[in-house]
């Protein structure tokens, strides 16, 4: 239903051995109603209930980030995470790269049996203002670490309608045409859509006429970007 990997190319590595971020990947299904309930039940049967996955840095100055994806085949979408690890912050960005927001570790016991030398750790919680099929999260101030404990990522995932898919015959030419004729450009995360988009039900049907409004209303078009915060 979701993947979890380090991002490639973030000069961060998951050892072979040992844990994988799999093993503490929690996905669950929340509704609008009691989406709260479900989580925080979800949040105190399972954060300690596994072992941390070990993440090392391999390039000095490099920033850890977390990749998540759902499945494109499950009409599902990212509507809130929670990260129990040793960095104290975080922040999310959308499917475009639109970043989401930042979200300050409350400090929490954690006990590992076998592990006396690492901590302290931190519970990161965020609701996403707009459910994204996949994200990224940095992890943020790791005191000068090189390696980072991950314990616990819980995904909140909620059901969406399909999305408008690409036809098999859009010229993707043509759509980069266009947009240039708006006298606008891509932003960075615009490659991302149109690669979502395009692994959406075969029965779908997509229209250029139907594609240009989802990468304007999307946010997708290179423009002022949000404000975001930063920490050491």
């Amino acid at each position: 239903m979701v993947d979890i990997a380090v991002k490639s190319g973030s000069a961060w590595i998951c050892p072979s051995q040992g844990p994988n971020l799999a093993d503490i990947l929690l996905s669950v299904h929340v509704s609008d109603e009691n989406s709260n309930e479900q989580f925080i039940h979800s949040e105190e049967d399972q954060t300690n209930s596994v072992s941390p996955v070990l993440l090392e840095r391999t390039e000095e100055g490099s920033t850890c980030i977390l990749a998540l994806c759902c499945s494109p085949s499950s009409n599902a979408a990212i509507s809130r995470l929670l990260v129990v690890s040793e960095a104290r912050n975080m922040e999310i960005y959308n499917h475009t790269g639109e970043y989401c927001g930042t979200a300050r570790g409350e400090r929490v016991t954690f006990v590992l049996s076998d592990i006396s030398d690492r901590g302290p750790f931190y519970k990161k919680q965020l609701i996403l203002d707009q459910p994204s099929p996949t994200c990224e999260v940095k992890l943020l101030s790791l005191a000068g670490r090189n390696s980072v404990l991950v314990c616990r990522v819980i995904v909140g995932l909620q059901q969406i309608g399909p999305c408008p898919a690409l036809g098999p015959g859009i010229d993707m030419k043509q759509v980069q045409s266009l947009v240039n004729e708006m006298g606008t450009s891509l932003s960075p995360g615009a490659q991302n859509l149109m690669d979502m988009v395009q692994f959406q039900q075969q029965n779908q049907t997509g229209s250029l006429g139907g594609f240009l409004p989802l990468l304007m209303g999307g946010g997708v078009l290179s423009g002022p970007g949000s404000k975001r915060q930063d920490f050491p």
